[in-house]
């Protein structure tokens, strides 16, 4: 079924449905669309630990280590 198909029949069930089954579409929908990455947020954040990385401001894995042990207490 291609996906011209599937919005018209769904375009169809939302027609007749009732409100119940409304608002479980309607939820169901709007956490999917909630939980989305935003890509320039996440690009940032990319671009950012590159230039840590490149500047030499990176931390070995004893030194990580001993900064996650601190935080627990």
């Amino acid at each position: 079924m291609s996906t011209i198909d599937i919005k018209e029949k769904i375009q169809d069930y939302l027609e007749i449905a009732d409100d119940n089954i409304l608002e479980a579409i309607y939820t169901l929908l709007s956490s999917n669309v909630d939980h989305k990455i935003d890509i320039e947020a996440y690009n940032k954040d990319i671009d950012e630990s590159l230039e840590d990385y490149k500047s030499g401001n990176v931390y070995t894995s004893d030194e990580m280590k001993k900064m996650v042990a601190g935080w627990k207490k």
